[in-house]
């Protein structure tokens, strides 16, 4: 009985000293969970702050950091307070580059460890971000042509016609072959969108003016590891940029999985590229991802490059709005129905299905696309661009 009694006061002596700690750790998991909630709410608001106030600083306005605190209250739900020596900095380095920084925190308010002695009843949470300003002011859309092709140009010939374009069509070479029926810019047939032939133009510029210097850009940069991988605008592409803070997919592979344009990205800076270098056969599978409300309301615009040799499917039943790149390769599209607008640069461009094509340019402010059938489009950006940047960049090399 004695040994009993023993027992019993051991356990209530040990319950004594463990509950204290596993209160503790109870709260400490708690507690830690809800400031990284918090970090993580003013990290967001802080990004989304720098980027709107680079913005109006980029187009002359001086007023941009009331203008990014308006994005900072509003995001994080109440004004947190600003490091004055990060109160929108604006640092220029040696290349010419403008870089915008912003320093934040809040106290936030513990639930559990606030009854720990010494630990107080609120911490710190502090945040960073940092943004870089491009002013130099690029077109929009490179391209002044709806289809451009060197090769061939086909389109399934039906009674009445399914696919119709608006925009310029242009071979640019004597020897290439043009549809032998008549295009259409809508199911009335009055009005015939004409092939026209321009030798002057080449379609292998942009691949080295542009795409090859992105993808030596690594701040920019997100490579995709291996083969047969799907990629999902909803998934990798959403990480990438508002993760990584990258706008450049690059995608080499033997065997490519599907890429699914399934998800529209806001934002009115430079477009998403997604470059396929491979001698494979990938797919472009487009989804429904806008509303024809939502489609003008300023959704950065993709530019899916292939620089391989083989043949690039596209298919699907959404909207597309961009460029689709495949200066060496055929470009096949079958979608039952789509719209697309922008500009289709090929070799080949085979069209079957039934589907809307439309040469839209870019605008400046909105980042939305204005229809027109000339390349005077005004590009990104009044000002220049803007981007989220790492805290260290440009990383200083001993």
């Amino acid at each position: 009985m004695k040994q009993s009694e023993r027992q019993r006061g051991s356990i209530l002596l040990l319950t004594a000293v463990l509950l204290p700690i596993l209160i503790a750790m109870v709260g400490l998991a708690i507690d830690t969970a809800h400031l990284y909630a918090q970090q993580i709410r003013l990290q967001n608001a802080a990004d989304a702050a720098v980027l709107a106030a680079a913005k109006e600083y980029s187009q002359g306005n001086t007023n941009y950091g009331n203008f990014g605190n308006q994005f900072l209250a509003e995001d994080y739900g109440k004004m947190p307070a600003i490091d004055s020596h990060f109160n929108y900095l604006i640092e220029t380095d040696q290349s010419g580059d403008s870089y915008m920084t912003l320093a934040c925190s809040d106290d936030v308010e513990l639930f559990f460890l606030k009854i720990m002695p010494g630990i107080g009843d609120t911490t710190t949470v502090a945040v960073a971000s940092k943004a870089i300003i491009d002013t130099t002011v690029s077109d929009g859309n490179p391209f002044p042509n709806l289809i451009t092709f060197s090769g061939t140009m086909l389109d399934i010939e039906r009674h009445p016609p399914q696919s119709f374009y608006t925009g310029d069509i242009v071979a640019t070479s004597n020897s290439a072959n043009k549809p032998n029926h008549k295009l259409y810019t809508d199911k009335t047939e009055t009005t015939e969108t004409k092939v026209i032939t321009d030798t002057s133009y080449s379609i292998e510029a942009f691949q080295d003016d542009t795409i090859k210097p992105l993808l030596k850009d690594s701040s920019r940069v997100y490579t995709i590891p291996s083969d047969n991988e799907h990629i999902y605008a909803s998934n990798q592409i959403s990480y990438m940029v508002d993760s990584l803070h990258k706008d450049v997919m690059y995608y080499n592979a033997w065997n490519p999985g599907d890429i699914h344009i399934d998800k529209a990205i806001p934002g009115s800076e430079e477009p998403i590229y997604i470059v396929i270098e491979n001698t494979g056969a990938p797919e472009l599978i487009i989804e429904d991802t806008y509303s024809s409300k939502d489609y003008q309301s300023g959704y950065r615009p993709y530019v899916v490059s292939y620089l391989g040799t083989g043949q690039l499917k596209v298919r699907g039943n959404g909207k597309f709005q961009g460029i689709i790149y495949a200066p060496n390769a055929q470009v096949l599209i079958n979608q039952n129905p789509t719209s697309f607008y922008g500009s289709i640069v090929a070799k080949n461009v085979y069209v079957q299905g039934q589907g809307t094509y439309a040469y839209h340019q870019y605008d400046k402010v909105q980042g939305s696309m204005s229809s027109g059938n000339s390349g005077s489009g005004s590009g990104f950006g009044s000002g220049g661009t803007v981007r989220l940047v790492p805290l260290d960049y440009p990383k200083t090399e001993n």
